[in-house]
């Protein structure tokens, strides 16, 4: 038999009887997926204290495909409320869009975790790209995260 490497586990734990009918432990493990060993970890931030449009870029490479597996923007808080399409652009089947505020006395957070296998480019060599409308004065924040293969 060959070794199990597990670099994540998730661990429940159980009270059951034994046999002799005392409680004991019981210990159920299962391994989470993670991304490709042979991955490029992949990632962007960017920026803005005057609510101008951001892009934050996975960049394509020669003979890689990227994958983007989550992403998310941070508003401050504005003297009035706006709103605007957020787009996700260079994916495999079709763009995505959400819809990105900066609201009144509230700070603003909206993003989508896709899982550790992520979303994969239309193509190799295709950047994926999170658009960030201009959202008045606000200081906005991007962060986006992925890996190529």
């Amino acid at each position: 038999m060959g070794n199990i490497y597990i670099t994540q586990m998730v661990v429940d734990d159980v009270l059951t009887l034994d046999p002799s009918g005392k409680f004991q432990k019981v210990y159920a493990v299962t391994a989470a997926p993670s991304s490709p060993a042979i991955s490029t970890p992949v990632a962007d931030s960017q920026r803005t204290t005057s609510g101008a449009a951001l892009t934050a870029t996975l960049a394509g490479t020669t003979g890689k495909t990227t994958y983007i597996r989550g992403w998310r923007v941070t508003v401050a808080p504005i003297a009035a409320s706006v709103s605007a399409r957020l787009t996700i652009t260079g994916l495999v089947g079709h763009d995505f869009s959400y819809e990105v505020a900066a609201l009144v006395g509230a700070l603003a957070q909206i993003g989508e975790d896709f899982g550790d296998t992520g979303i994969p480019a239309s193509a190799a060599n295709t950047s994926i790209l999170v658009n960030v409308p201009a959202l008045a004065l606000a200081t906005v924040s991007v962060n986006v995260w992925g890996y190529q293969l």
